[in-house]
């Protein structure tokens, strides 16, 4: 193939400035030669011989072009034509298909696997640079529409539906590299007076202002949205928690020097809350939650100030209601699981992977050799990996949560409660001395409340002067533990008997082996809560 020059003088082509193209051709020759034409014109151009690479490129930095040969080795130029459209991509990218072939049939597949233009080879230089005019006249319509799409109509900053669409990116990333990711929610203080004392008109101006300080004060690389009436909320990538505070701190020290309606000479404050990415969080959702949480307390406790999730979560404020009977004197330590075993940073990432199977586990504290907390590993960690490089090599330090949330031993158990029904995290790992002793679950708290507030043979509950509700006489543990352990044992031995005389692998009957199993684990856990809990309260164990 070659690229016929034509003798005319090239049209004037302003409207490439900028426009990032990428050229995909198995022939290096004709990459060479399509991107040294290309970039003559202003265009910034990136070429490759590989169309998985290509398609890597245009994952990771939408280009406005795509120029594809239809015959390549790896994936076809209609099969990355295809895995382009199916990416939920930020941008559109327009994709031109350059292939010899030039029947009506040909023309007819590239378009529907997603092509926008077709052009026989040997390409014309000037039809190619007026076909790339006209898909980038296609270009800039569509992202005028995006813009307005997406944009808040009074701030004209990014709406709330275009927020979400660039946090389930930023969070996947996050955690398929390993990065940071913190969440500032904000919200201007007493609001509502500015409308009914100033009136409406200057209420939107304030907004429009305060989107204005905003835009100057984040990165290039940051996310900021109007998120509903006067509440913000603003995406810091690869920054963590306390870094993210400061830059709350420094927003607010700029707000209180600014008049945001300068015929009233009006000064506002706002309330700040900020919270990072952490391993106990299941969505993306969940990060911005908890810095509203983080919001909501610090709009409680006075205003015009900014609580991060770590202060939040060792405040010690009181339940919103209906914990007025929680029983005092209960701490992190009475509910927990104790912990079986802490992962080595060094513990291959295969080897982890087998033992929070085995155990049937979400997750488990990492400690280094000193026997100190450096973070947790979950399933979740693991399983990112399954799309990239699940390399033998790799061991529990490389995919390490080192942003998690803990509590000493001593801490309230009603702080940790309220803490965690406030906030979507799931597990939190209790310490003694920076050592890991425990786990807390929403799954775990709800058996161990299921255990100790249960009612007895009558269903009245028994209290004791010791303000709990439910004494327990002594050698109540272990008559719990010896029935515990005599289940367990008989669900033992029944799932051996049913392993070694039934070889059925049916749907059925792996569901019956799975939930024997499941039952098994669940004694396991309440057997090591027992324990724990008997080790304390001074009863031998009986067995």
């Amino acid at each position: 193939m070659r690229i016929e020059q034509s003798t005319k003088p090239a049209q004037s082509l302003t409207e490439s400035a900028q426009q990032k193209v990428i050229v995909v051709d198995d022939d290096p020759a004709q990459c060479r030669i399509l991107s040294q034409l290309l970039k003559a014109h202003a265009f910034e151009v990136r070429s490759t011989v590989c169309s998985q690479e290509a398609l890597r490129w245009i994952e990771e930095e939408p280009p406005s072009f795509l120029l594809t040969d239809w015959e390549m080795p790896s994936l076809s130029g209609l099969d990355l034509a295809r895995r382009v459209r199916e990416l939920n991509l930020e941008s559109y990218v327009y994709v031109i298909f350059l292939s010899v072939r030039h029947e009506q049939q040909d023309v007819a597949a590239a378009l529907a696997a997603g092509a926008d233009d077709f052009i026989t080879k040997p390409v014309q230089t000037l039809e190619l640079l007026a076909r790339i005019n006209a898909g980038a006249r296609v270009l800039r319509r569509e992202a005028k529409l995006a813009r307005l799409a997406g944009a808040d109509a009074l701030t004209d900053l990014p709406s709330r539906r275009t927020f979400e669409v660039v946090l389930e990116r930023e969070w996947h990333q996050a955690l398929r590299h390993r990065r940071s990711l913190s969440c500032v929610m904000l919200d201007i203080d007493y609001f509502k007076q500015v409308n009914d004392v100033y009136g409406h008109a200057a209420g939107d101006d304030v907004l429009r202002r305060f989107a204005r300080l905003l835009e100057d004060a984040v990165r290039d690389e940051d996310y900021v949205c109007r998120y509903g009436g006067e509440e913000f909320c603003i995406l810091l990538p690869e920054t963590g928690e306390t870094d993210a505070a400061a830059w709350a701190e420094g927003l607010l020290a700029r707000l209180s020097e600014s008049t945001m309606a300068p015929a009233a000479r009006l000064h506002v404050t706002a309330s700040c809350g900020v919270a990072e990415i952490a391993g106990s969080m299941e969505a993306a959702t969940d990060l911005v939650k908890a810095a509203d949480e983080c919001l909501l307390h610090a709009k409680d406790t006075g205003r015009n100030r900014v609580v991060s999730l770590r202060e939040f979560q060792k405040s010690p404020h009181a339940p919103d209601g209906g914990g007025a009977s929680f029983p005092q004197g209960l701490l992190a330590r009475d509910a927990m699981i104790p912990i079986v075993h802490s992962l080595g940073p060094d513990c291959p990432v295969l080897d982890a992977a087998e033992y929070l199977l085995r155990f049937r586990i979400s997750g488990a504290p990492v400690a280094d050799e000193a026997g100190r907390l450096l973070g947790i590993i979950t399933n979740r960690d693991v399983l990112n990996l399954a799309t990239g490089d699940f390399g033998s090599q790799l061991v529990v330090a490389d995919i390490v949560q080192r942003n998690v949330i803990t509590y000493d031993e001593q801490t309230p158990l009603r702080q940790v409660l309220e803490f965690m029904r406030r906030v979507p995290v799931q597990t939190v790992v209790v310490t003694c001395d920076q050592k890991p002793t425990g786990i807390l679950s929403t799954v775990g708290l709800l058996r161990w409340y299921l255990e100790r507030f249960r009612t007895v043979s009558g269903g009245e509950p028994q209290g004791d002067c010791s303000g709990r509700p439910f004494a327990r006489r002594q050698g109540d543990g272990q008559r719990d533990v010896v029935a515990r352990a005599e289940l367990l044992v008989a669900q033992a031995m029944s799932l051996r008997d049913a392993l070694d005389h039934d070889a059925t692998q049916d749907d059925a009957r792996l569901a019956e082996l799975l939930s024997r199993a499941t039952t098994m684990q669940e004694l396991i856990e309440e057997l090591l809560s027992s324990e724990g809990r008997m080790q304390r309260e001074g009863e031998m164990l009986p067995f």
